[in-house]
């Protein structure tokens, strides 16, 4: 068994530096937040959310789904529509898609 800092052919392996986040990795974890924030919002006053997730039914469970994606298809056509206009046909549907349009 090799160790950690060994690569497969016994080789040491480099260190590769820590970059600064990016702003896709800066917009990942503003999603993750505002859709963990939905989950609570979705679950707040019908579920004690100190409760396991696995003692949920299963329209507890529905409701916490649907909360999540609402916020993600929010958060993603915000991001759209103050990023470029789409150009390939294939961006253009899923742009559609995403907006209602």
């Amino acid at each position: 068994m090799t160790s950690p800092a060994r690569s497969r052919n016994g080789r040491r392996e480099k260190k590769k530096p820590k970059l600064p986040p990016s702003d896709d990795d800066l917009w990942l974890d503003e999603l993750h937040t505002r859709c963990g924030k939905a989950a609570a919002r979705g679950l707040k006053g019908t579920v004690n959310i100190e409760r396991p997730i696995k003692s949920l039914t299963l329209a507890e469970l529905k409701n916490l789904a649907s909360a999540i994606e609402g916020e993600w298809v929010k958060s993603v056509a915000e991001r759209l529509q103050s990023e470029k206009p789409p150009f390939t046909d294939e961006e253009k549907e899923a742009y559609a898609l995403l907006l209602g349009v």
